[in-house]
């Protein structure tokens, strides 16, 4: 019985170590790379033999580079125009010219708000028509915790003028 434990484990052992070793394919099958040396033990002339030596994929067309390669987007100047904004704009006007003041904040609001996420436009005049408009609400409704978190934010991200 020990005898034959031991021919099991020395069996395993082996073949462990003919695993880690990576000899394990060529003991299984019998399957070892043939050498690539002729019978002299020489290494064949592959000029002589009439084929390419093998560059390492060198040879293979290489695909052309694209033209105009995307980069980071454009940003705006500082000073690009505002988009139009004809919904705001009008509401602001049906407001002014009813004189309701509540309806006339949400319109300035309203407008203050889509000018703060207008992406084309430049920082200077985004900012500065949000805080124009944030202002401008504020003074109609003091207690609008709106007009007050835009101008915050306005004033946050508007250039630094340099004295």
């Amino acid at each position: 019985m020990k005898t034959m434990l031991r021919e099991i484990t020395c069996g395993v052992l082996l073949l462990t170590l003919a695993t880690i070793s990576g000899c394990a394919n060529e003991a299984a099958t019998g399957t070892a790379e043939p050498s690539k040396r002729t019978d002299s033990g020489i290494l064949p002339n592959p000029a002589e033999q009439g084929s390419k030596p093998d560059l390492g994929g060198a040879d293979k067309p290489v695909a052309p580079r694209p033209t105009g390669a995307p980069g980071p987007p454009a940003t705006p100047g500082v000073n690009a125009p505002l988009a139009a904004t004809p919904e705001e704009d009008a509401a602001v006007k049906a407001a002014e010219a009813s004189g309701d003041k509540q309806k006339l904040v949400v319109a300035l609001i309203s407008r203050a708000s889509r000018h703060s996420v207008d992406d084309k436009a430049g920082v200077a005049k985004r900012f500065g028509a949000v805080l124009q408009d944030a202002k401008h609400a504020l003074k109609l409704d003091p207690e609008n915790k709106r007009a007050s978190g835009l101008i915050r934010y306005a004033e946050a991200r508007m250039p630094k003028v340099k004295k």
